[in-house]
């Protein structure tokens, strides 16, 4: 391996451990989501008018704001610490390839996985996959906000539903726990890849 090569997977590896641990360290995992995530509906009959009450428990939208800000890092492309630069610039290299690879791939495709799975929520006949609500949060609301964005678009037609918004609400805060113990998995492997770099000679 050459020196160069080898700073370079080292460095994106470390760099992706500590921001791993900045989000270990959020009140979004730390203190929040020690509450047991649930949600309850509450219908009232009135007049031949259903009036419809509900309430989640979980974490607050500031800690939620506050995680994805780190978060976000990790599922989207534009970052160094995001899956597909850290497979395209460490995992795939040919010092880890034979050894660590194959493990790199499996946990990708365990998240990818989560993200394709089908949720019990149908709205206009339409299944909603895990994704679509993961990008519908983030992308509808929370960061790269636009307005022409179909994600945008989704959040403001369901936002006011109250009783959908709650069971996308409560979607969604259970996959980032998902996708947190994925990121986990890596961080776990990287340790492992840094201990190996360590007994090799450039």
């Amino acid at each position: 391996m050459e020196k160069m090569e080898f700073e370079k997977i080292k460095e994106r590896i470390i760099l992706f451990n500590e921001i791993v641990d900045r989000l270990q360290n959020s009140s979004f995992l730390k203190k929040e989501i020690k509450k047991k995530l649930s949600y309850a509906v509450k219908f009232r009959y009135e007049k031949e008018k259903t009036n419809v009450k509900t309430k989640i428990n979980g974490p607050t939208d500031e800690s939620i704001n506050a995680f994805l800000l780190t978060y976000r890092m990790f599922i989207y492309n534009k970052d160094d610490v995001s899956f597909s630069k850290v497979d395209k610039y460490a995992y795939r290299c040919s010092s880890l390839k034979e050894k660590f690879y194959e493990r790199f791939k499996i946990i990708v495709k365990n998240t990818n996985d989560i993200f394709n799975s089908p949720t019990n929520v149908t709205s206009d006949g339409h299944k909603f996959t895990v994704r679509e609500i993961h990008d519908m949060f983030i992308k509808g609301n929370l960061a790269h906000i636009q307005e022409k964005n179909k994600n945008r678009r989704l959040y403001k037609d369901y936002k006011d539903n109250q009783l959908i918004y709650t069971i996308f609400n409560y979607e969604f805060v259970s996959t980032l726990v998902k996708i947190m113990n994925e990121i986990l998995s890596i961080k776990k492997l990287n340790n492992e890849v840094l201990e190996f770099l360590s007994t090799q000679d450039v």
